[in-house]
């Protein structure tokens, strides 16, 4: 995988994953274009990649609104080049809550966000990628959540909906693009000590008042004790990258609940075979 000279556009990328993810970028000689909510922090962040001898530049944006991401691609690409490598990292958090107790605003904030983010980093770049005809590699960040259910105590709901939708998302892009040359992964990191737990500091009003998270939650003393550094999960990511597979994980964490979950589907087509015999259809 030919990264020097290139240019990645990665969103989220003022902390966490996203920062650690265009760090490896910029250590393997690409231009990094770095997206994010968040000023101050985007603009460090910037300066960082930046001292690791990268051409970056940093543009503000929230990628809930596509015009806004349309905007930024634009500009990434006449500051850095044509982008080859998009990461769709940027996302925020609902939890505590069963899925009946979340209000309508917080559905379409962590939607908007997580789903429709990702959706909009497609619609602005993936059509230059394709009409150049040079490949190019698509990362929709999703997480373990996309690939199972955690436990109900943790409450999980709306964001393994999201990150489910993600996964979805990545899986059938990939099949579109495949006659592009366009790869398409869906990164799914177990723990990761990134920001995203008080995500609520950059929600807007009219999605209603961010609610502050407990300390004592067991998903943030989970993040805490075993939880990857955002520069480590990128690294993994883009070692991963190499091997273009269609989902990257970071650890073996879900193995038990995924191969659970999967033996819960065959059970299902068990019982749909005996009872298709039974009706004799």
């Amino acid at each position: 995988m030919e990264i020097a000279g290139k240019t990645a556009l990665v969103t989220g990328a003022a902390s966490g994953i996203g920062l650690g993810t265009a760090r490896a970028f910029a250590a393997r000689g690409a231009n990094v274009a770095l997206l994010d909510v968040e000023e101050g922090p985007l603009e460090a962040a910037a300066a960082e990649v930046s001292g690791l001898g990268a051409d970056t530049i940093a543009i503000r944006c929230d990628v809930a609104d596509y015009d806004a991401v349309a905007a930024a691609a634009a500009e990434a690409e006449a500051a850095l080049g044509p982008i080859q490598y998009l990461i769709n990292n940027a996302g925020v958090e609902v939890m505590g809550k069963s899925l009946d107790e979340v209000s309508h605003e917080e559905f379409e904030w962590i939607m908007g966000v997580n789903v429709w983010g990702v959706l909009n980093g497609i619609k602005a770049v993936v059509p230059g990628m394709r009409q150049r005809g040079n490949g190019g590699y698509v990362v929709n960040v999703a997480s373990i959540a996309g690939l199972q259910i955690s436990p109900g105590k943790l409450k999980l709901g709306p964001y393994a909906m999201t990150k489910h939708a993600v996964v979805a998302i990545s899986e059938s892009l990939r099949q579109d693009l495949e006659p592009d040359g366009i790869t398409v992964s869906a990164f799914c990191p177990g723990a990761v000590y990134t920001n995203i737990w008080n995500s609520g500091r950059n929600r807007p009003e009219e999605y209603g008042t961010a609610e502050e998270n407990d300390p004592d939650h067991p998903f943030w003393k989970l993040i805490q004790e075993t939880g990857l550094t955002g520069d480590q999960a990128g690294e993994i990511l883009l070692r991963s990258m190499e091997s273009a597979p269609s989902i990257i994980l970071t650890d073996d964490i879900g193995r038990a609940s995924m191969e659970d979950r999967h033996q819960r589907v065959m059970d299902g087509i068990d019982l749909a075979q005996v009872l298709r015999r039974e009706i004799g259809i």
